[in-house]
């Protein structure tokens, strides 16, 4: 016996065949259909089952549903496949981060790989795994001293502190770069100190501070420089 039902003018097969139990019982000799088609009554006029030529009738009723053992929303009494069956799915994900990486509550810190099973929209399983590289943002810090200011990335300072700036490093992270700055006034000695090592490296001899505030006397051959060598010196000795 095959059941068909007829969609926009073509027949197509509902089920399976349903075959009699053994040759020459005439099953299929009557049948008895369900108004919607799910429900039969197949007639076996000539079946030996409860005696020689007693017959019998067997109702089969058609459920549809997913009939592959594998999915995940497999249906044992479904008789008939209707297309519906889902599976269970992987994916992998990579990611680059900075620092640190939150994924599903958790805080990852270091470079690896990480599992997580979620449950998908056709409620199966969903393997995720996360191929995750971790870059470390990185710090540093200049110390600089200048006479009356100073220009560092197109800002011009001109009293003492401690700025900050933030840049990309290599690995595409936050770099950031820590100025400590000290300012010297020029009319303090800071250009006395500066000619006075000029002055030192011209004549060969390698400055030392202590070296300079020692040197007060010493003979440049010019009163005007002497004096202020003087002012720088004891200013910077002060």
């Amino acid at each position: 016996v095959r059941i068909y039902e007829i969609t926009n003018g073509t027949w197509t097969q509902i089920g399976q065949d349903i075959d009699g139990e053994a040759a020459y019982d005439y099953s299929g000799h009557s049948v008895s259909l369900s108004s919607d088609g799910s429900i039969v009554a197949i007639g076996a006029l000539e079946n030996d089952g409860n005696g020689t030529g007693a017959g019998h009738v067997r109702v089969y009723q058609l459920v549809l549903g997913c009939t592959d053992p594998l999915a995940c929303n497999y249906n044992i009494l479904a008789t008939s496949d209707d297309g519906s069956c889902n599976y269970a799915s992987t994916n992998t994900v990579s990611i680059t981060a900075c620092d640190s990486y939150d994924w599903d509550g958790v805080t990852y810190t270091t470079s690896g790989q990480y599992v997580n099973v979620f449950t998908g929209n056709n409620g199966c399983d969903s393997t995720v795994t996360l191929n995750l590289t971790i870059n470390n943002s990185s710090s540093s810090t200049v110390t600089v001293t200048s006479c009356d200011s100073f220009d560092w990335d197109g800002v011009t300072y001109d009293s003492t502190g401690i700025y900050t700036n933030i840049y990309t490093n290599l690995n595409g992270c936050d770099s950031t770069v820590s100025l400590d700055l000290t300012i010297k006034l020029l009319r303090r000695g800071c250009g006395g100190a500066m000619i006075a090592r000029s002055l030192f490296a011209y004549f060969g001899r390698n400055y030392r501070e202590e070296e300079f505030y020692a040197s007060r006397t010493l003979f440049l051959g010019s009163i005007g420089l002497f004096i202020t060598l003087w002012t720088a010196a004891s200013i910077l000795n002060n």
